[in-house]
């Protein structure tokens, strides 16, 4: 379990993922079906975004499992200056594969609707679209492809706590849509929703922007210093709209 959020816009990508890991105790049957049995806490450092290619960043959500054999893959794999379709040609390639093999107890993961894994690679293609290929485990599953149109910009928060955020970046009228608008708000995503899971979400988290001249930044943060501001207040109205933290 994790949280991890994405951001495209104009001439740059955002990505930001906690560093929570959690141990899944399961049982799997022989017809390949999954049970999941019971959740704990790992004190594990892993973090869930980094940069692929001088074009493309990618984070990872679920199952570690996986999330490590897709990274090693695509590591050993892709060339530094692959665009976002030949990184996703990849990515369709390694599922395909892993789909295939029944052998592999990651393979069990991928068909299971429960297990959750996801995978998000943002960057820019050779003609210097923006866009984001993103890939939910489940019966049926595609890799799925889709560049910014005239929107202003994409988004999308995924893991612990998102499924209540309508639109998690929606900004306020007042609000400019510039990279340091949705770093506050990424922010304030993790600071409301690790406060109120502090089992499945940590506290730290990483964020990693990527612009299409290639320059890549990569911080830290922890949001533990500003949980006080959360003190008595009804943290499931922040979760189901983090606009109401602005209006505060």
């Amino acid at each position: 379990m994790s949280l991890i959020t994405g951001i495209v816009h104009n001439d740059y990508v955002m990505l930001t993922g906690d560093r929570a890991t959690i141990a899944l105790t399961y049982d799997v049957f022989d017809d390949g079906k999954v049970t999941k049995r019971c959740f704990s806490t790992v004190e594990i450092d892993t973090p869930k975004v980094e940069q692929l290619t001088t074009k493309v960043i990618i984070g990872i959500t679920g199952c570690v499992d996986i999330g490590v054999k897709l990274r090693n893959f695509l590591r050993d794999r892709v060339k530094l200056d692959d665009d976002l379709n030949e990184c996703a040609d990849l990515l369709k390639f390694f599922i395909r594969e892993l789909e295939t093999d029944t052998s592999d107890e990651a393979s069990w993961f991928l068909s299971d609707v429960g297990a959750d894994t996801s995978v998000y690679m943002l960057g820019f293609n050779d003609e210097g679209r923006q866009g984001i290929v993103s890939y939910d485990s489940g019966l049926n599953a595609k890799v799925e492809v889709e560049f910014q149109g005239a929107s202003d910009y994409m988004s999308f928060a995924d893991g612990v706590g998102t499924k209540a955020l309508d639109d998690p970046f929606e900004l306020m009228e007042s609000q400019h849509p510039g990279i340091l608008t949705f770093m506050q708000r990424a922010d304030d995503i993790h600071r409301v929703i690790s406060y109120a899971n502090p089992r499945l979400v940590s506290q730290q988290y990483d964020l990693i922007t990527l612009d299409r001249e290639g320059n890549v930044t990569v911080s830290a943060f922890s949001t533990e210093d500003r949980y006080g501001e959360l003190a008595g207040k009804d943290v499931g109205v922040f979760v189901s709209d983090v606009n109401a933290i602005y209006a505060e």
